[in-house]
């Protein structure tokens, strides 16, 4: 009777509990559909802007073989495009969690710190200082394309979503640039076989469309076999492309990433683990394997030219020898030119600096709005900052690239965050004698800020699997050493 008594008791307490059940299983089945598809609004979003970016990249392709009418489509898409980044970075951040995604708190300052700085020079240059407007709005553009892939890039799960599009545009970026090579040989005839003209060919315009390959070399352990080719053999026409242009950084920077890949990596990965797994014997294969297709594809080349990549090694080392101090002549004019407030907050955006010196060939084009010949950007793309901002801009965006670079440990407990702090850090180098921070460079920025998102974010996110193959120290061994770096 007493057990009948408390069956019947029970049952009115099981009912509101399995209730409670349901109602939670329906809310994070709702709470999942939301998740993902944000998700999927966001990668749309962004594949589109990066389509966009592309077609603007290689622009004078489309309009060499299809009419100058695409040429005002270029424009539109590369400016207008820099909307998507709204609904990609919002729709993400709902996916994460976050509006600011997985960053960590000093990353979520820094971010906050510098869009506040941004906007306010955005004001000073174009509405106190009177800087033409266009210019002003496409030089805050490209700061907007940092800090929103600096969201995008601390989300790990992004990460995983994008490659695909990124290794489609690189292919179709490789097939642009062959293509734009078609009047080489003519060039050369005319010219002379060592002579620079691979700088008149539509493939030396629109060579910026493949700036988004150091995140695929990089990663590239991670990759089927086919597209472990793909990227390698890139990689490979990428550096002769350079050596034709006869381009002394361009070359510069694509074999160091060689070295990264087949010297430095084999080795990090080795300290991973003191003893010889299978997984570590796999990574000896592949180094040699890439190794191969990289002798290969220049194999293959040598062959089918030998006296026209012969020369164009001799002109292109002739160049190194060469002292250039053009960029440093532009570099100094522009700084003579910062003078009072301008030392702390630049000329702002659409800013520019009078220089004209035909003398070097380097000298800038005619300004209508300022009525001077001078020059907005500079070949030295590190002191972009110094001139559109300012000692304020300059110290805080390098604040964090100098706090990335100091905490260099922190930044090496999986491949894809040593490839991340390993692509910013050679950027900031390249950028000393290259250009950055102008819209041309779109992709570049795109690869900077990612990755600088991906050194910012969170010791959870990094801990996070993103791919299923993914090379990385143990769990342990990461928490043990990213909470010894906290403590000290």
């Amino acid at each position: 009777m007493t057990s009948q008594t408390g069956s019947r008791s029970s049952r009115p307490k099981d009912k509101p509990v399995s209730l409670v059940n349901f109602r939670e299983r329906r809310r994070h089945k709702r709470e999942a559909g939301r998740r993902t598809l944000a998700r999927r609004i966001g990668l749309l979003s962004f594949t589109v802007f990066l389509v966009a970016q592309f077609f603007s990249l290689s622009r004078i392709y489309f309009v060499t073989n299809f009419g100058e009418s695409w040429a005002g489509f270029a424009t539109t898409a590369s400016v207008g495009s820099i909307v998507l980044l709204i609904p990609a970075v919002l729709s993400y951040g709902e996916y994460a969690g976050h509006p600011l995604g997985r960053l960590s708190q000093g990353g979520r300052f820094w971010i906050t710190v510098m869009g506040i700085a941004l906007l306010s020079l955005y004001l000073y240059g174009a509405f106190l200082l009177r800087n033409d407007f266009n210019a002003a709005t496409r030089e805050l553009g490209v700061f907007a394309i940092l800090l929103g892939c600096v969201v995008l890039g601390s989300i790990p799960g992004f990460w995983r979503d994008i490659y695909p599009v990124v290794l489609v545009l690189f292919i179709v970026g490789i097939a642009i640039n062959i293509l734009g090579l078609s009047n080489l040989n003519e060039l050369l005839l005319r010219q002379g076989i060592e002579s620079r003209s691979g700088t008149e060919t539509v493939s030396y315009e629109t060579q910026s469309v493949l700036d988004l390959w150091p995140f695929l070399i990089l990663t590239v352990r991670l990759r089927k076999p086919l597209a472990t080719i793909i990227i390698v053999a890139g990689g490979v026409l990428m550096l002769l492309q350079q050596v034709l242009f006869q381009k002394c950084i361009g070359s510069a920077e694509i074999l160091f990433y060689f070295f990264l890949l087949l010297i430095v990596i084999p080795q990090v990965i080795a300290r991973w683990s003191q003893r010889r797994t299978r997984r570590q014997s796999g990574s000896v294969n592949r180094t040699a394997i890439y190794m191969a297709i990289v002798v290969l594809s220049v194999v293959i080349t040598y062959i089918a030219a030998p006296v026209l990549l012969g020369s164009q090694v001799s002109a292109l080392l002739a160049r190194y020898a060469r002292e250039d101090i053009s960029r440093l002549l532009e570099a100094t004019a522009m700084l003579k030119s910062l003078q009072g407030s301008a030392i702390v907050f630049g000329r702002g955006f659409g800013g520019y600096f009078s220089f004209a010196t035909p003398d070097i060939g380097y000298w800038g084009t005619y300004l209508p709005d300022a009525g001077i010949i001078g020059k907005r950007e500079l070949h030295v793309g590190a002191l972009m900052p110094m001139l559109k901002g300012g000692l304020l801009l300059t110290s805080i965006y390098y604040a964090v690239v100098v706090a990335i670079i100091a905490n260099w440990r922190k930044h090496t407990s999986d491949l894809l965050t040593l490839a991340a702090f390993a692509i910013m850090l050679t950027t900031t180098l390249v950028s000393l004698q290259g250009g950055l921070f102008i819209l041309s460079s779109s992709f570049e920025i795109v690869i900077l800020g990612l990755c600088l998102g991906r050194c910012l974010a969170s010791d959870e996110a990094k801990l996070e699997i993103v791919w299923p193959n993914d090379i990385r120290k143990s769990s342990a061994e990461s928490m043990h050493s990213l909470t010894s770096l906290e403590t000290k």
